[in-house]
C-alpha cells in the first residue's frame, strides 16, 4: 500500500478502487433430500461501482473472501446433502470462480492400494467452512417436550434426552446378555437405567478473515461489472459435486433452504505503465 500512496491525492484515488461487497442468497428445494435437489452455484452480478469501474486502466485486483456464512433459520443439525440425494458429514469449501491462477485447490483421493486418483483442483478463491452456532439462533412454531415456542425461539441449543434403557436381571444374571462367565455378577432384581442425550442445535458453517486486502488479497482479474458463480463442495469427495445444506430431522424445503452470506472485497489496481 505505501508504494501506491505518495500523496492525499494518491490515497484517495486508491480508496476510489477499494470495493467491498455484501452478497446474499437464497436456494429453497421443492422437498426433500430424495429428490436431489441442491443449489448448483449461486450467481451474482458485480456492477462497477464508480466511472474507474469502467476505466481500461484497472484490469487486475486484489480480491478476497472476507467472510462466508451458510445457514438455514429452520432447519437443526444441518450437514451436507448431495444432488444424488447423499449424506455428507464432511468439510466443505466455498468457492468464488473469479479466475486466479495463483490460488489452486488440490485434492487427492486414494481408493485401496490399486486405484490412485490425482487430482488437480479448481483455480479461483477459496474458503474452508468451519461448523459454528447458528447465524439466527433456534427457530420453531411448534412446542418441543413441554417447552412453549417462546421458550425455544433464539436458544443456541436444545438438549433432547432419550426414553431410558436397562438390563432386567433375572436370578442374577442380566439376561439382555451373552451368557458367559463374565455375566454372571449378581445385580437387584430391577431395572439398572441409563439415558442418552442428544444436542439439537441450528448449525451454521463460517469462514473469517480480517487481515488486510494488501497482505493477503490474490492477484485476480478485475470482476468489477462482471457476473461471478459460487458454489460449495467437499474436497473429500471423488465427485466434487455441489452441496447443499440438510436437516436430518426435518427433510423438507424449509429444512433443506441453503442461505449464503458473502463478503468479498475488491481493490483495483493501476495496470503498469512506461515510467514504472
Amino acid at each position: 500500500m505505501d508504494s501506491l500512496v505518495k500523496s492525499n491525492r494518491d490515497l484517495i484515488k486508491l480508496k476510489n478502487g477499494y470495493y467491498k461487497y455484501t452478497l446474499n442468497a437464497t436456494y429453497e428445494p421443492a422437498g426433500g433430500l430424495a429428490g436431489g435437489d441442491v443449489p448448483a452455484s449461486f450467481q451474482f452480478n458485480l456492477p462497477p461501482m464508480n466511472s474507474m469501474g469502467f476505466s481500461d486502466h484497472y484490469n487486475q485486483a486484489l480480491v478476497k473472501i472476507q467472510s462466508v456464512e451458510v445457514f438455514n433459520r429452520l432447519g437443526v443439525n444441518q450437514v451436507w446433502g448431495t444432488a444424488t440425494g447423499d449424506v455428507r458429514v464432511l468439510p466443505a469449501t466455498f468457492n468464488v470462480n473469479i479466475p486466479c491462477p495463483n490460488n489452486i485447490r488440490i485434492g487427492d483421493y486414494t481408493l485401496g492400494t490399486l486405484a490412485t486418483t490425482h487430482r488437480i483442483g479448481q483455480s479461483g478463491l477459496h474458503a474452508p467452512l468451519k461448523r459454528s452456532n447458528g447465524a439466527a439462533g433456534f427457530f420453531t412454531t411448534t412446542t418441543n417436550d413441554g417447552l412453549s415456542v417462546a421458550q425455544q425461539l433464539g436458544s443456541r441449543e436444545i438438549g433432547l434426552y432419550s426414553q431410558t434403557y436397562g438390563r432386567q436381571a433375572v436370578g442374577g444374571v442380566d439376561t439382555t446378555q451373552p451368557s458367559t462367565a463374565a455375566n454372571t455378577t449378581t445385580i437387584n432384581n430391577a431395572v439398572t437405567t441409563i439415558s442418552a442425550s442428544a444436542l439439537q442445535e441450528n448449525v451454521s458453517y463460517t469462514f473469517e478473515d480480517n487481515s488486510s486486502i494488501f497482505e493477503t488479497g490474490l492477484l485476480c482479474g478485475n470482476p468489477c461489472g462482471t457476473t461471478i458463480d459460487c458454489n460449495i463442495i467437499c474436497p473429500f469427495e471423488t465427485s466434487q459435486t455441489p452441496v447443499g445444506l440438510h436437516s436430518p430431522t426435518l427433510d423438507q424445503e424449509d429444512g433443506n433452504t441453503t442461505m449464503i452470506r458473502l463478503c468479498l472485497e475488491v481493490q483495483v489496481l493501476p495496470n503498469p505503465t512506461s515510467r514504472d
